[in-house]
């Protein structure tokens, strides 16, 4: 039984918002910023959600805003990967 997994990712700028479904959660992990991430048990609910996320931007927007005000990036790290602090 699979998890499917909908999610919203989005640019640096919050220009591109991007609203997708996924059964891989470690392909999440290689987007850029993701800003919402919700599970669901079946496929037909998740299809569901992403086709109400499809209507525009200010339903996804609003969304995002709800769930996550900061627009805080949710994707999980991926194992074995090392961080590199980066100083100007």
């Amino acid at each position: 039984m699979n998890t499917y997994y909908i999610y919203i990712s989005t640019d640096a700028n919050r220009q591109f918002l991007q609203a997708g479904m996924t059964t891989d959660i470690q392909q999440i992990a290689l987007l850029n910023r993701v800003v919402y991430l919700e599970m669901y048990p079946n496929q037909a609910d998740a299809e569901k959600k992403l086709n109400e996320l499809s209507f525009g931007r200010i339903v996804r927007e609003r969304l995002v805003r709800k769930q996550n005000p900061n627009w805080l990036n949710l994707h999980l790290p991926l194992p074995n990967n090392k961080k590199a602090a980066v100083y100007a």
